[in-house]
């Protein structure tokens, strides 16, 4: 083992031992230390040895273009101007408004499909020259999984295998796939941060679904080299999706039968819009610093830079010629408690909203910490908004440039349903927030 190789599993080593005390003890999580990781790539590190000048115009197929990532992900295709961009969502769960916010950035193809025709994608594939796949489309509440684990498979599974037919089909050889921390399950404290490697466990249907589809990939990139038969896979494990464009162009729109099921920084924000009681905290009886789940907390912005350091890296892989499988962690490396994200919700409002203890929710690990530092090391990749108020402040005003965009009535069909009293009051509060009146 080289020194720096041994500097480097020396400070793992220490690191893991600090959280796994943090576990037992009660201690402030430890955030993760970039000090001593190098840029490495070695045979990864192909991004330098091509300049935008050299860059053929890449067509990028983005599935689930108008949901809350995807949409996130398009507009940063669209403002590196070196790619054409096909987005293709069957709107089930986001919006068409998006679609048209996208289209003013200047998005020329949307296509209205349920991924499970699988011939039509391919044909869609083929018609517009697709080279590489960002596969985002999927339901992603842990929670309603529980309710309708049938249609989580249907959904995410089996709609990544009609994806990956589809690109066989069209002669497409790369994808990146949108994975989720949620294939780990609750992690052994020895294995906090999580790191790439660490056991696959899922607690959920949702994240069962995600590793089977991880599984799918896997076997067929397998299948493919043993035949010599280029693919190129990324499968990127996101941690906790918060905030929102800091520029307001796009954000979540939240379908209001699902709001029961939504992220916990969209409860805090319904607080503190008053379309909520209060917000709901899962379980404050557990074995963490103040009692509640512990979560690494990674902002949309940086969730997309991340995909296009990816894409960059696999398209210089298909230049050469060659197949390529990378899996990386996509997270902050920084743990905050749910009720840290209250406070932190409250300060980026200014609204006190009250906050209501409940017992703990099937499937919800106790602590979960990613450690980015793998595609850091090898793409040179980092969060970069990691001030979790400033994050929620993003979200904030998002919401109220959604008021903008669609008018009170039509933003609350969308989000709830509230008589004209409650919307004023609503509305109120989102704007003493934002500091208006």
């Amino acid at each position: 083992m080289g020194e720096k190789t041994g500097r480097i599993m020396l400070r793992l080593g220490c690191a893991l031992l600090c959280l796994v005390t943090v576990a037992v003890c009660k201690k402030v999580p430890v955030d993760i230390d970039y000090t001593n990781v190098t840029i490495d790539l070695g045979e990864v590190d192909l991004v330098t040895k091509r300049s935008p000048r050299q860059r053929k115009a890449a067509t990028i197929m983005v599935t689930g273009g108008a949901g809350y990532i995807g949409s996130t992900m398009v507009l940063m295709l669209l403002h590196q101007k070196l790619y054409n961009v096909v987005v293709v969502d069957n709107l089930s769960r986001s919006s068409r408004g998006t679609i048209e916010r996208l289209q003013q950035y200047g998005l020329q193809t949307f296509v209205e499909l349920d991924l499970s025709d699988t011939q039509v994608l391919a044909r869609v594939m083929s018609e517009h020259a697709v080279n590489a796949v960002i596969h985002f489309a999927a339901n992603a509440f842990a929670s309603e999984s529980i309710d309708m684990p049938l249609l989580y498979f249907h959904n995410i599974t089996q709609n990544t295998l009609s994806v990956v037919e589809a690109m066989e089909h069209a002669g497409v050889h790369t994808i990146i796939y949108s994975s989720s921390c949620a294939t780990y399950g609750s992690l052994d404290p020895k294995f906090i941060p999580v790191v790439e490697r660490a056991p696959q466990v899922p607690v959920s249907p949702y994240g069962a679904a995600k590793k089977a589809s991880e599984d799918v990939l896997r076997s067929v990139y397998g299948a493919y080299k043993s035949n010599k038969r280029q693919l190129r896979v990324a499968m990127l494990r996101y941690f906790n999706v918060i905030g929102a464009d800091p520029e307001t162009r796009v954000g979540p729109v939240l379908r209001p039968e699902l709001r029961r099921y939504s992220r916990v920084s969209d409860a805090c924000l319904d607080a503190a819009e008053g379309l909520s009681s209060g917000m709901e905290i899962n379980g404050v009886d557990y074995l963490t610093p103040d009692g509640s789940v512990v979560r690494d907390y990674i902002h949309v912005s940086d969730l997309a830079s991340a995909h296009l350091a990816v894409l960059e890296a696999l398209s210089v892989a298909e230049d050469l010629n060659l197949s390529s499988m990378l899996i990386y962690n996509v997270g902050a490396g920084q743990g905050y408690s749910v009720k840290q994200l209250a406070t932190a919700c409250q300060a980026a409002t200014g609204v006190r909203f009250p906050i209501v203890e409940k017992p703990r929710r099937q499937g919800d690990p106790p602590f979960v910490v990613g450690d980015p530092r793998k595609i850091y090391a090898e793409l040179g990749w980092r969060a970069l908004h990691t001030n979790l108020t400033e994050s929620l402040e993003h979200a904030w005003k998002w919401r109220l440039k959604l008021r903008e965009l669609d008018g009170a009535d039509q933003h609350h069909h969308h989000g709830g349903n509230m008589g004209g009293k409650a919307k004023g009051q609503a509305l109120g509060r989102l704007l003493r927030g934002a500091k208006l009146v």
